[in-house]
């Protein structure tokens, strides 16, 4: 489950369907293309905030709650002849972590040359990580509970362009946890302060990444972006595409409720045509403890997409939500899920960011007893068992 920024996220009443979502060797996607492929105006042209830093964060006070999104003007017109493929072939990609070394990834795909390819940012490669856990919040304050330096967790973000929105008081706490813009939807209010925001963000609070569009192929109680496949198309275009170069741009997050790698698919094929600039995959997972397996498959499924449509250099996968889809298993079987799961991602090379949902308060579940999915305690005033675990797993302990 995702919410934005001033919108309440309820540990206690939440859950996500598990159905999983698979893409057969045998299934064309059918993909969509803009009739006008011309790049839109940048995003400082039409902007309250165009400078490349921000004097101050009076957009703070700004009213964030996705509300209306911009329609589409492009049509999706053609149809990819590129099926999915699931067969043994050679795959390999340079992580933004590694420098100029190539590291050969254990996954292995076939795809097709007839689909077009684009390449990911050329930018400067940051100060290597010594991990790749990051915080989902909505409080700043709570990033107080994981003091620096911390050998495991490395970045942050809370659904919004700006570490401290309205109902989200507090400094942010470290330079360590360097934070991620987020852009929501296309919602006019959202956009209007985007590219300010983010260049404030770069400057102040060593932005490196941005984040497209929260699970816009899905609805989930208007607590997603729920965009046509062409929408994203226009607003990547229109608010992402001016970064490239600059910071890392990653795809519109998917689910896995239902078809989210189908819609991936559609977007990267359309993404590619256009010749935009796409730097990771961004998916979201939700099942239950006891589902490692799908876990691990769901990714592996995504990070094929990636093999299908940057051959040259496939582009890693960044998993910014991943959670229970209850909030009441078993507390000891759920720890061991998420033991089980930073360890399988720390060891693959193509996954190079994850973060749980979520740093939020616990609270109580239906029946009156502590949930056991978030990693604060009940009150939100400290990490409860997954907060410690979170913040000190080591892969062994």
């Amino acid at each position: 489950m995702t919410t934005a920024v001033g919108v309440s996220a309820s540990s206690s009443t939440s859950s996500r369907s598990s159905s999983a979502t698979t893409i057969s060797s045998s299934a064309t996607p059918t993909f969509l293309a803009p009739a006008s492929t011309s790049p839109s105006p940048s995003p400082s042209s039409s902007t309250t905030k165009s400078t490349a830093t921000v004097s101050s964060q009076t957009s703070q006070s700004i009213t964030n709650s996705p509300s209306g999104q911009g329609a589409a003007s492009s049509s999706l017109i053609f149809s990819s002849s590129a099926p999915i493929t699931t067969t043994t072939s050679a795959g390999s990609y340079t992580g933004m972590n590694t420098g100029s070394t190539t590291r050969t990834s254990s996954i292995s795909t076939s795809v097709s040359s007839s689909t077009s390819r684009s390449t990911s940012s050329s930018i400067p490669v940051p100060t290597p990580y010594p991990a790749k856990r990051g915080l989902a919040y909505r409080n700043v304050t709570t990033l107080q509970f994981y003091p620096p330096p911390s050998p495991y967790i490395s970045w942050s973000y809370n659904y919004y362009s700006l570490p401290n929105a309205s109902d989200d008081m507090g400094p942010y706490p470290s330079s360590q946890y360097r934070f991620i813009p987020l852009l929501y939807n296309d919602a006019d209010s959202l956009t209007s302060i985007w590219s300010g925001n983010v260049n404030f963000s770069i400057t102040n609070y060593g932005a490196d990444a941005i984040f497209g569009f929260n699970e816009p192929d899905a609805n989930f109680n208007g607590q997603s972006a729920n965009m046509p496949v062409a929408q994203s198309i226009q607003g990547y275009r229109n608010f992402m595409q001016p970064f490239a170069g600059r910071v890392k741009i990653g795809a519109p997050a998917v689910t896995n409720a239902g078809g989210g790698l189908t819609y991936l698919a559609q977007f990267l094929g359309n993404a590619t045509q256009q010749n935009l600039t796409i730097d990771f995959i961004n998916i979201h997972w939700y099942a239950s403890p006891y589902n490692i397996d799908y876990f691990e498959t769901y990714l592996l499924q995504a990070y094929n997409l990636s093999l299908t449509y940057f051959t040259a250099s496939p582009i890693p996968v960044w998993v910014t939500e991943f959670g229970m889809d209850q909030n009441n298993y078993d507390q000891a079987t759920t720890v061991q899920f998420l033991k089980n799961a930073t360890l399988w991602m720390d060891e693959q090379v193509w996954v190079e960011r994850y973060a749980w949902f979520g740093n939020f308060p616990g609270g109580l579940t239906s029946y009156g007893a502590p949930t056991t999915n978030m990693l604060l305690n009940v009150d939100g005033s400290g990490r409860g068992v997954l907060g410690d675990l979170w913040y000190m797993y080591n892969g062994t302990n």
